[in-house]
């Protein structure tokens, strides 16, 4: 849920700079304001597709991925599904974006406990950040990859994925990404009781995921704690 989060911040970003009238200006800061309150969000989005006319197609396409967003945190599975795939429709002449509504769907999928699925999304994402010439955005597909087979029970193919992420996350700027990658290798380390392994990389990550105190940071401390008992 968080990389779906993430990705909902950089899409009111991307509508708040597109935006060219007063009236998609206010429905803008209606949405950014209303970004914890799914039913709120999801209204203001289904206002700013109503001046479809008037946005680029790539914003309406993100529109509806982040409507299915909405959906996905009120537990409303079809309804996320149905709008991050209408969003597929409106993004293809993008190709960075089309992978990005991709990886929102690979997401929707995963959460939903549907993971080949998800991973055949992932592999669409890949294809398209390919298109793209985007090395970092293939490096977050294959963290989420790794959390599929993580969840499969599949850890050999999940430590593969991970690496391989890291690998290409390490060549970029995002700290963060890159820390939320290596923590999902902590917690495989952790769940497999290789607590050495899994104590070195939460001290690595810890002090970023302290900036911005959320749960995962106190799930994260918890499980630090343990490994060091």
């Amino acid at each position: 849920m968080r990389k779906l989060f993430f990705l909902y911040l950089l899409f009111c970003s991307f509508i708040l700079v597109q935006a060219q009238s007063p009236e998609i200006a206010a429905i803008n800061k209606q949405i950014e304001k209303h970004r914890a309150t799914p039913d709120s969000a999801k209204f203001y989005m289904f206002r700013l597709l109503e001046h479809s006319s008037k946005l680029p197609d790539t914003v309406i396409g993100q529109t509806y991925s982040y409507i299915g967003i909405q959906y996905n945190k009120l537990s409303v599975p079809d309804s996320a599904e149905f709008y991050m795939k209408k969003a597929l429709d409106y993004t293809e002449a993008n190709p960075k974006v089309h992978a990005e509504m991709y990886l929102n769907l690979a997401i929707n999928y995963r959460i939903g406990s549907r993971y080949n699925e998800s991973l055949a999304a992932s592999e669409k994402a890949i294809e398209m950040f390919k298109k793209a010439d985007n090395q970092m955005g293939i490096g977050r597909v294959y963290g989420e990859m790794a959390s599929n087979y993580n969840y499969m029970l599949d850890s050999e193919k999940a430590l593969e994925y991970l690496k391989k992420s890291i690998a290409i996350l390490s060549k970029g700027k995002d700290v963060r990404e890159l820390h939320v990658v290596k923590q999902k290798l902590a917690n495989l380390y952790y769940n497999n009781g290789n607590f050495v392994f899994a104590r070195d990389i939460y001290e690595e990550v810890l002090p970023t995921f302290a900036k911005n105190k959320s749960t995962n940071y106190y799930v994260t401390l918890l499980s630090y704690a343990d490994c060091l008992l």
